[in-house]
Order: C-alpha cells, then structure tokens, then sequence
C-alpha cells in the first residue's frame, strides 16, 4: 500500500498564512542546513578518528539532506505565489 501525501496548493492560502508559512519554512530549513553541516563535520572527525561510526552517521547526514532541497523548492513556490500577489 503507497502512502500518497497530498501537495499543498498555495494559491487557496491567504497571504497571511502564506508569509507565515514562509518565514516558517526558511527558519526550519536554515536550522537543519546548520545542524547537517555540524553533524557532516562531526562524523567526518569521527570517521578518521574511529572509522565506522563516522561513516554511518556521514550516511546520515547525507541522506537527510534532500529535505534541504525539497524545502528550498517550497520556499521558491511561496515566494513565487506572494510576487504574483504583489506581497513581497
């Protein structure tokens, strides 16, 4: 059974919600952008010092990163929708 996750329609929200939702999303990708970096730099001291810890936390880093990606799209949408309303 596939999960389906619903893309949200940004044009139905209002502009409050809209600003809100971006401020929201930048804090939260500009958040995890730093705490990837640390762990990226963490594991990396780990894996040279003890070997594979390190490694598997690098892995971890690395696959967390798209959220990055996929936030920043989503930020890129908002910004989008608030200059066709004339809001940014």
């Amino acid at each position: 059974m596939a999960i389906k996750i619903a893309k949200e329609k940004f044009s139905d929200l209002s502009a409050e919600d809209l600003i809100k939702k971006e401020k929201a999303t930048t804090m939260v990708t500009g958040v995890l952008a730093g705490l990837l970096t640390v762990l990226l730099i963490m594991a990396t001291l780990l894996a040279i010092t003890q070997g594979f810890i390190g490694i598997s936390l690098i892995a971890v880093a690395l696959s967390l990163s798209p959220i990055l990606f996929i936030n920043y799209s989503s930020i890129k949408i908002i910004n989008e929708e608030l200059k066709s309303r004339n809001l940014s």
